[in-house]
């Protein structure tokens, strides 16, 4: 218990929204093992309630991103923040807030100790045996296209750790693109189609992970869909902008005759 209680503990200090309880949570939490589809409805509907104008592309980027957040956070900072991690991910239950998937139930169980990369192995097995059976729920309530999600899942899961990592390692660009690169390759994430979304004459777009001049940012192959919100914008890395302003620099270029 000691363990899973640091783990909690960590766990709200680092983002208060991850509030956790131990145990299996109840039938009213969406957990792995039954049906949460009326669940899943419920917060796609309270998108639609709380944005009506964001349309069907938002609503489905930002349930599944809702879906998706806290098993992963759970992951990073177990393993940077504590150096383990707990066997019992796969079992985690998520409490759903009007708008928001927030809180949660984590039973206490084994945690396992190993090096980093096998700890990253692990974590990445069981966000997949997680997320894989929220995608087939949630494709039912939504009909979203496997693929997309994939996307979103890639880019929620960077951003995520880019956001984390720093909290419990030193921030050096290497390290940190060379463990993107492990969970990438561990959640089965296709680094070559996500190349291919990229400019091809562009070195740096090809990485996953770009360092600017003030911060290190995700190169996003999708787009959240928040600019569709009436107090929202296009984010600064978001693919549409990008390829927006690569449309209009190419425009500027002299043509050569």
């Amino acid at each position: 218990m000691i363990l899973l209680d640091r783990l909690l503990d960590l766990a709200v200090k680092t983002s208060p929204g991850l509030r956790g309880e131990p145990g299996y949570g109840s039938p009213q939490t969406i957990r792995p093992g039954q049906d949460n589809r009326v669940l899943i409805a419920a917060v796609y509907q309270d998108l639609q309630e709380l944005y009506p104008k964001a349309g069907v592309a938002y609503f489905r980027a930002r349930t599944w991103a809702l879906l998706c957040w806290q098993p992963i956070n759970l992951a990073l900072i177990s393993i940077y923040g504590l150096k383990v991690l707990p066997q019992g991910l796969t079992c985690l239950a998520q409490k759903r807030l009007p708008g928001l998937v927030c809180g949660f139930n984590l039973p206490d169980m084994e945690f396992i100790q190993d090096d980093r990369a096998r700890l990253i192995e692990h974590a990445s097995r069981q966000i997949q045996v997680l997320t894989d059976e929220l995608a087939d729920q949630f494709i039912d309530v939504s009909h979203a296209r496997l693929a997309i999600l994939e996307r979103l899942l890639r880019d929620t899961f960077l951003e995520i750790f880019l956001r984390v990592y720093p909290l419990f390692e030193t921030s050096d660009v290497v390290n940190i693109r060379n463990d993107a690169a492990k969970w990438i390759s561990g959640l089965g994430f296709d680094a070559r189609s996500s190349k291919q979304a990229n400019n091809k004459n562009r070195p740096e777009r090809n990485r996953i992970i770009k360092a600017d001049a003030t911060a290190l940012q995700v190169n996003r192959i999708s787009c959240c869909m928040h600019y569709r919100r009436d107090d929202g914008e296009l984010c600064v890395n978001c693919p549409k902008l990008i390829k927006s302003e690569e449309r209009k620099s190419e425009a500027r270029k002299p043509k050569v005759k």
